[in-house]
């Protein structure tokens, strides 16, 4: 692949393992082709017929279909089509209206997500495993937008997206040295109340009540006309 990329003179850039939404379009447009071609090899269709088909499908948002952007026009299929829809017309403004459609999903998008606070070299954070949050320590940044390598404690070392990672925000104690975990000597240190004064009055037995359940799990809430009475 290496040498291929230099042969035809580009880069190659890979997205982060296990996050193929930083390559969403080409990664949706390959799960696209795999589930038609399965369903044509289940339904026992020519998978080619399948591809013009797609081919002659207008890309949401435009009006215009892959074939009538590549070849100014609509391919012939199957389906019935008038001789005037399968003359050439060549498409304009192509690139602008799809940056004003790639704009205003980017505005929707952005109404309900922030950006991630970056890590530094060296800090401490849990690396997500499949299901399971595991401790690792970030080793370097990568030049790709938001990709970390991490190393865990086995001395496997990870490349992940940022979305994958959390910060460890447990207590540091190592640079604090007053700090301390120990809470039962400040517990002992403290006079212990006696619960027989801190029994509370008989009004506010019968105000704190263990809610009630209806059969189908809501709680029972007392009207409000009525919070100066008490009920029985």
């Amino acid at each position: 692949m290496a040498r291929f990329a230099l042969d035809w003179g580009f880069n190659i850039t890979h997205s982060s393992p296990n996050f193929p939404q930083s390559n969403g379009m080409a990664e949706r447009a390959v799960k696209t082709v795999k589930s038609m071609l399965k369903t044509a090899a289940q339904s026992g269709t020519d998978p080619h017929l399948a591809l013009l088909t797609l081919r002659n499908t207008p890309v949401t948002g435009l009006k215009y279909s892959p074939a009538q952007i590549l070849m100014g026009r609509v391919l012939r299929s199957t389906l019935p089509a008038s001789k005037a829809v399968l003359q050439p017309s060549i498409p304009t403004r192509i690139q602008e209206a799809l940056q004003h459609l790639q704009s205003q999903q980017k505005r929707w998008y952005d109404r309900t997500a922030a950006p991630l606070p970056a890590f530094k070299g060296g800090q401490r954070v849990y690396m997500r495993i499949r299901n399971a949050w595991k401790p690792a320590t970030v080793v370097s940044i990568r030049e790709e937008p938001r990709s970390y390598d991490v190393v865990t404690s086995s001395g496997t070392i990870y490349r992940r997206n940022r979305r994958h990672l959390r910060p460890d925000r447990s207590i540091k104690c190592d640079s604090q040295p007053d700090c301390s975990m120990d809470t039962d000597n400040d517990l002992s240190n403290d006079t212990v109340p006696n619960l027989a004064q801190m029994e509370p009055p008989q009004d506010m037995k019968r105000s704190v009540q263990r809610p009630e359940y209806t059969r189908a799990g809501r709680i029972v809430r007392q009207p409000a006309r009525f919070k100066d009475y008490v009920l029985t």
